[in-house]
């Protein structure tokens, strides 16, 4: 085969490549959904739970979150991060429980009211009056959000 056919060859290879994977991203709609955050005044309530591994780090909350000016609700706030960086300080949270956070909606990771974890751990559960208004509610749904982690800024008095 004289070399021009095998440039030839390999050129019309390229093409049809650049065209599956060009339809490939076209089509990347079915696996990745734009993600909006959406500013919240948040009122944390409980630190579910504090996770920390090698390839990362996760909080969870129990929070009171007002989008704009609309009524407080009960969610459930996933704070996910590296491994190098920082959580919000415990220590924090039990002086100033107010926060403003970017949140993004995840329907998978919704609860039920007595699904939710609460530790035993007295200084994990900021609001004594939380554990009695899951009990209240057991079949209501806890919606969740993933937390915007860098734009977690303390809330304006």
């Amino acid at each position: 085969m004289p070399r021009i056919w095998r440039i030839a060859l390999v050129v019309v290879a390229i093409a049809a490549f650049s065209s599956f994977v060009s339809k490939a991203i076209a089509q990347s709609s079915v696996y990745y959904v734009k993600e909006t955050s959406h500013k919240a005044n948040v009122e944390i309530l409980a630190i579910s739970s504090s996770i920390h591994v090698g390839s990362g780090s996760q909080e969870i909350y129990l929070a009171d979150v007002s989008f704009q000016k609309g009524a407080p609700q009960m969610a459930k706030l996933v704070d996910q991060y590296p491994a190098n960086g920082y959580p919000v300080r415990h220590a924090l949270l039990r002086e100033h429980r107010a926060l403003q956070m970017g949140l993004i909606r995840h329907e998978q990771c919704d609860v039920k009211r007595r699904e939710f974890f609460l530790p035993n751990d007295p200084d994990m559960v900021l609001d004594a009056k939380v554990r009695a208004e899951l009990e209240d509610h057991a079949e209501t749904i806890i919606h969740c959000y993933r937390v915007v982690h860098d734009a977690t800024r303390l809330a304006k008095k």
